[in-house]
């Protein structure tokens, strides 16, 4: 009697017969690498292929070639020629066209894990929507056309066709050192690439978060000005509200840099600083439109809106208060001495 294929054995066969790669750009990142590599292999599905480009100075190489002793999984590891993600990312890509077998890519980043239902997930959202060409885990669940809406690519766990990467003949802009996902979200949006944002799709991002990573994370956010430059005046047009950020923190730059020079010269600096943050402070908040919960701040002036600003203001203020305390302690002093003597003159 001859075996019947189920549904369920056909979805298997699906999934199967897709050659999944896993794309994972490595720096320095010795503390967690091995984290990331442990989800990949306990998946449900296992990729077929991980493929890793590094260029680290520390002893994440050697973690990964410990790891690939010990894994029945195929792991690829390329050594970085160029500098910068997008040129990390750029290398897969090449190698991948080289070799012709990926189906589908998924990018992951190092402080990330997924969980083991992770690749066997994106797999059936593919086959389910055959029109998507990337899916993204999200907060809701949206088939987004347009990447000023939302998280249309993210990139440190999206999973894209990779037909579309060798048909429109897509890489990343290796000349950004950062926001390289962005631009490549640009470059799908322009050639008309839809994805699926779903809350099915779970991540855990475990990167520590200290001050000092944070100023560092920070002072690589892109502005504007590489887009505006790329794209022009449509750039603006489509999304204001990285424009107006950055014009906004750079109004509030001009009056710290006031409020500094009044501070110093003891001009009026306080009135200077509370009319100037005024002005910047409704700008900002006049900003935020649609669903957007915040303006996109780019370098400096993201540190500068969130802490240097309030810290200059808070000392000036403070600066203010004291004064305004030591004047009337003398004035009411004053008034003391006045009374006395108005008293001795009476006797």
């Amino acid at each position: 009697m001859g075996s019947r294929t189920t549904k369920h054995d056909k979805t298997n066969i699906e999934e199967n017969s897709k050659y999944v790669v896993v794309g994972i750009c490595t720096y320095n990142n010795e503390d967690t690498i091995e984290r990331t590599l442990y989800s990949l292999e306990n998946q449900l599905r296992r990729p077929d292929e991980i493929v890793i480009c590094d260029k680290s100075s520390d002893g994440t190489l050697s973690k990964i070639k410990n790891f690939q002793k010990k894994s029945k999984m195929k792991i690829t590891i390329l050594r970085q020629k160029g500098d910068g993600v997008g040129e990390a990312r750029n290398e897969i890509l090449n190698y991948l066209k080289r070799e012709a077998k990926c189906d589908l890519l998924f990018f992951l980043d190092t402080d990330i894990t997924i969980p083991p239902d992770f690749i066997t997930k994106s797999l059936k959202l593919h086959e389910m929507y055959p029109d998507v060409g990337v899916v993204c885990p999200g907060e809701r669940f949206t088939i987004a056309q347009d990447p000023f809406q939302g998280d249309y690519f993210c990139q440190g766990t999206c999973s894209i066709k990779f037909d579309l990467i060798k048909e429109l003949n897509l890489e990343y802009d290796s000349t950004l050192k950062r926001g390289e996902d962005w631009d490549f979200a640009i470059k799908l949006f322009k050639n008309g690439v839809t994805s699926l944002i779903t809350p099915e799709l779970k991540r855990d991002v475990f990167e520590k978060v200290t001050f000092k990573t944070w100023i560092k994370k920070n002072l690589k956010r892109p502005t504007s000005l590489p887009y505006i430059k790329k794209y022009g005046i449509w750039y603006i047009r489509k999304h204001p509200v990285h424009f107006f950020g950055d014009l906004v923190s750079f109004i509030l730059l001009i009056s710290v840099a006031l409020s500094v020079v009044g501070f110093i010269a003891q001009i009026s600096e306080f009135k200077t600083l509370l009319f100037a943050s005024m002005f910047t402070y409704v700008l900002y908040f006049a900003g935020m439109r649609y669903k957007y919960k915040k303006l996109y701040l780019g370098n400096i002036h993201y540190i500068v809106i969130h802490t240097l600003w309030p810290i200059i203001y808070g000392i000036t203020v403070l600066k203010y208060i004291f004064f305004s305390i030591i004047k009337y302690i003398y004035s009411l002093s004053a008034i003391i001495d006045w009374l006395k003597l108005t008293s001795l003159r009476k006797n």
